[in-house]
């Protein structure tokens, strides 16, 4: 999120302290202009450690945004452990993509989507 600018995280940014880069066990998917992450699979994720200040307020925005009101969201918000630099573990709060529609996505094989974000665009170039 460090290097994304997004008018959500305008809103909670403050609320938001990074801790450290992590990975996780799964899947990184190309959804078109954003990614989506899923459990399964044995590949290694890269992603971002943050402590928030403000919970209440952080869920409430990122749940609205990521859809988990509506009756088929697109991600749930669930507790899963992230391997920090040192190797050990802690539990953290992820949005899990649901595919659900059969439909088939690209997997983003080395599971760093701002890497494959930089690469897409310097192959366009």
């Amino acid at each position: 999120m460090k290097d994304f600018k997004h008018q959500v995280l305008d809103t909670i940014k403050h609320c938001l302290e990074l801790v450290e880069e992590v990975s996780i066990k799964g899947t990184l998917f190309d959804l078109g202009s954003y990614p989506g992450f899923v459990q399964e699979g044995e590949g290694e994720v890269k992603g971002e450690l943050y402590r928030i200040n403000d919970p209440q307020k952080v869920f409430e925005v990122l749940d609205e945004y990521e859809g988990l009101n509506e009756d088929q969201p697109e991600y749930v918000r669930k507790e899963i452990a992230v391997t920090l630099n040192d190797g050990s573990e802690l539990q953290s709060w992820i949005y899990e993509f649901q595919p659900g529609d059969g439909q088939q996505y690209k997997i983003i094989e080395n599971g760093d989507y701002i890497a494959y974000i930089r690469n897409k665009v310097k192959n366009v170039s």
